[in-house]
């Protein structure tokens, strides 16, 4: 585990990152990875926000023109609007530090140490092309792992 950026840079040209269950690749040094996250996060976020001012402005549209008895093109633009509620970007929630490590004093801390229970992979993230598959592995304190 490091926790200097200018070694992570130094060492790492691949980051695999773990994030809401599913594992995300990157190439390039760790600064490379941080700035690719955060620039994903801001088309999201954008692409988020223009959608709810899209339907914002539907939902005007329609409650105007109901009113005003233009009914065929409210008509119209609520079925536009119901297709683009159901095919909606859902809200880009914010990174937050999901990590605390605590430790505490023991003389020995049963085993397994870090369980992973019900772990399943592939690279294409398709279930078809899982290489394992609810797979149960845990890591003891002889274990030699490395966390990045």
């Amino acid at each position: 585990v490091s926790h200097s950026q200018d070694f992570l840079n130094t060492v790492c040209n691949k980051i695999v990152w773990l994030h809401n269950k599913q594992l995300r690749y990157y190439s390039g040094n760790y600064t490379t990875f941080c700035m690719q996250v955060e620039a994903e996060e801001k088309i999201q976020l954008k692409l988020y926000e223009k959608q709810q001012a899209d339907m914002a402005k539907l939902a005007d549209y329609v409650e105007a023109n109901h009113a005003n008895g233009k009914a065929k093109s409210a008509a119209s633009k609520d079925k536009v609007l119901n297709k683009i509620k159901g095919e909606a970007v859902v809200k880009p929630k914010l990174r937050t530090n999901t990590f605390v490590f605590e430790f505490p004093d023991c003389n020995k801390l049963p085993s397994p140490v870090l369980p992973f229970d019900n772990v399943s992979f592939s690279y294409s993230g398709k279930s078809e092309d899982f290489l394992y598959h609810e797979l149960d592995i845990g890591v003891d304190c002889d274990s030699r792992i490395a966390l990045v």
